[in-house]
């Protein structure tokens, strides 16, 4: 394996690891407060399928929907991609 696939490989496997630790944030997030995948899609002003993509790690939201949603969560962008134990997804 050249040097360059596997760099490829590490960048995915911690963009995956992010994308799931923002989705799971956001799932909690929403569900301690009594937010509904509908409500937050209409107060984002996004599809519903958006937000559960997100919510899965199917897909990851661009900078612009990071600051979005960071704003509605009243947190600061990098809270997003940490766990309830503050460790992010680039530690064991």
């Amino acid at each position: 394996m050249s040097s360059r696939n596997s760099t490829g490989q590490a960048k995915g496997k911690v963009r995956c690891l992010a994308a799931m630790a923002f989705g799971n944030h956001l799932r909690d997030w929403r569900e301690h407060n009594d937010v509904s995948l509908k409500e937050m899609a209409a107060d984002l002003d996004i599809s519903i399928s958006t937000v559960s993509a997100w919510e899965t790690g199917r897909r990851f939201p661009s900078g612009v929907h990071c600051d979005l949603v960071a704003e509605y969560l009243s947190e600061p962008v990098y809270q997003l991609f940490y766990n309830e134990k503050g460790t992010g997804p680039h530690t064991d």
